[in-house]
């Protein structure tokens, strides 16, 4: 194993600017889900995020392998957050006008990742053999989602779904491989993007009440929000970073790649997919604290929260082999709070939400402390 890929390597500054423009396109997905409050409309939307997290995980895959501090490789990254912008802007007419110009600028993200992952390996044999193995397939599947982009919207559907399950298919296939995986870069990496997405949360919450009277209603809803925002922050980065990153530095280079497969770029997408529930849900809330919150915003509020203390309980499992009891049961308390709370105000069942979390945040704390 290369002492490089043992030791700390941190961010890259190029990797945090185009992590902003990743985090465009999933403000955009936030939208879509609250624009199309259907089960069609969330399936799409469920689809585009995937694409988009797909792409940007690949260039984790690229930034943790790869040196970027070259200019050269710098000057690349800064050209690929051209196309990956304007995929971000056509995410909320994916399926409709702007289906085509998703579909190019999305070839055209994945084209440039795997071109400088080619290049930026072949200093490694045994890294670049890996990314060999894996190119065929993901072209492939990039190329099939481009086509799907001029395909009726039905017939897209179920193409850009099978280019998924054909990405995913191949990380598998390929997993056993010598990946370079930095551990500390490739935590923090994942890291730094849920507190951007996080981040989002919060401007839901200056968008909504930007618009609304200032009443005291809104005022609490708003402090019950940001509360929320903050307590998975709290859920994530108490320890899990460090329960996460341990096993994935120990383990030896033929078991690190599937590891960090599983733990970051497929379990962290539920993750990301809870904030932008979350969002939604919050957005409406704080907007109308005194009204009954839509049946479109209570699952999104439950769904938000379970998908982000889930997706963490999952990746703690793969991680370290531990069940995280306590956040299973709150996602319990909260698909019940929630439907016990059917008819009242938004902001109670916020509330009851927030709290509910906190308190299997607070109790999974002192269990890690006394362990």
């Amino acid at each position: 194993m290369s002492h490089e890929h043992t030791t700390a390597k941190h961010a890259a500054f190029i990797e945090l600017f185009f992590d902003l423009v990743f985090v465009f396109a999933v403000t955009q997905v936030a939208g879509f889900v609250r624009d199309h409050a259907t089960p069609l409309g969330w399936a799409r939307a469920a689809i585009v995020f995937a694409l988009v997290w797909w792409a940007w995980t690949q260039y984790t895959w690229l930034g943790t392998g790869v040196d970027l501090d070259r200019r050269s490789r710098r000057a690349i990254m800064l050209a690929a957050s051209v196309p990956t912008f304007f995929l971000a802007q056509a995410v909320p007419d994916a399926w409709g006008a702007d289906g085509e110009w998703f579909a190019a600028t999305y070839v055209f993200v994945r084209l440039i990742a795997l071109g400088l992952f080619w290049w930026g390996s072949r200093p490694t044999p045994e890294h670049l053999h890996a990314v060999r193995a894996f190119i065929p397939l993901a072209l492939f599947a990039t190329i099939a989602v481009g086509a799907g982009g001029w395909l009726d919207p039905d017939l897209r559907l179920w193409v850009w779904v099978a280019a998924l399950a054909l990405e995913v298919l191949n990380t598998l296939l390929v997993g056993r491989q010598e990946w370079a995986v930095n551990a500390s870069h490739f935590v923090e990496r994942h890291g730094l993007f849920v507190i951007i997405v996080l981040g989002e949360s919060i401007i839901a919450v200056g968008v909504a009440t930007g618009h609304v009277e200032r009443t005291g209603d809104v005022i609490i809803a708003t402090v019950i929000g940001l509360i929320g925002v903050a307590v998975l922050w709290w859920s994530y980065f108490d320890r899990l970073t460090e329960v996460a990153e341990e096993p994935l530095a120990r383990v030896d280079a033929h078991r690190r790649g599937p590891l960090a497969r599983d733990a970051f770029s497929l379990l962290h997408a539920p993750i990301i997919a809870g904030v932008i529930l979350y969002a939604v849900a919050l957005e409406e809330a704080v907007s109308h604290p005194e009204d009954v919150l839509s049946l479109a915003g209570r699952i999104a509020l439950a769904g938000g929260v379970a998908l982000f203390i889930g997706g963490m309980a999952a990746v703690r499992f793969r991680t370290t082999g531990k069940v995280g009891v306590g956040r299973l049961i709150a996602v319990v308390l909260i698909a019940v709070a929630v439907v016990a709370l059917a008819s009242a105000p938004s902001a109670i069942v916020l509330g009851a939400v927030v709290a509910i979390t906190a308190a299997a945040v607070a109790v999974e704390a002192a269990l890690w402390r006394s362990e």
